[in-house]
């Protein structure tokens, strides 16, 4: 049996397996692939030769084309990271482009913001963009919602134990506190409440009565 060579991608050696063909209707196969990448997978049909020789033809197969797919070196890519403002400027446009694509859009100026009947996608543009979003179809008053950003949060600001409890397994200092999508409520009784990690049904998604509070 020749040597089976080294996967050049993660460096794992690759498994050997046969799979039974369905009596009359297919025959054996050897596949020959890396457990740990999936990134090639040699296959050969059993046939009058015997099952030896597909094997043997299998691993010949997988070491020439790992021969002809060695990694190559390649320069880092340089990331170049947007701020805030950038991102928020980047999803007005886009928004703008839009809404008057919909004929949705109602003096774009410095002091008024696109209005509107909204799709949930581009909802979520507004979002991003920074304005307050809410449904004309929630039985709700006043129910609006808005994007809170990623940001650091320091040990000092916390009272939650568990939240103290993640940030010192972090190092003690602080945690990301990755975005989410806040709304602006009500509970049970009346009273004013904000929910943290708002999240849409079918309806919110499907229907086109979105629009932009601010």
């Amino acid at each position: 049996m020749n040597k089976l060579n080294c996967c050049t991608r993660c460096g794992e050696e690759p498994s050997i397996e046969i799979k039974r063909g369905i009596k009359g209707k297919s025959n054996d196969t050897v596949h020959v692939y890396c457990w740990r990448c999936w990134g090639k997978r040699v296959r050969v049909a059993v046939d009058e030769a015997g099952e030896q020789q597909a094997i043997d033809k299998a691993i010949e197969c997988w070491n020439e084309k790992n021969s002809t797919d060695l990694r190559k070196e390649q320069p880092p890519k340089r990331v170049e990271y947007k701020t805030m403002e950038e991102i928020q400027m980047s999803n007005e446009n886009e928004l703008r482009e839009l809404l008057e694509q919909r004929g949705a859009t109602e003096a774009c100026g410095d002091t008024e913001k696109p209005v509107g009947h909204m799709d949930f996608g581009e909802a979520i543009r507004a979002l991003k963009a920074g304005h307050k979003v809410a449904r004309s179809g929630w039985n709700g008053r006043g129910m609006y919602l808005w994007l809170k950003p990623a940001a650091e949060v320091k040990r000092e600001w916390c009272r939650d134990p568990r939240f103290i409890e993640a940030i010192d397994q972090n190092g003690g200092e602080s945690i990301l506190g990755l975005g989410t999508i806040c709304m602006f409520t009500h509970d049970s009784t009346g009273r004013k409440a904000v929910l943290t990690g708002w999240q849409a049904t079918q309806s919110d998604m499907l229907y086109e009565d979105w629009y932009i509070v601010d």
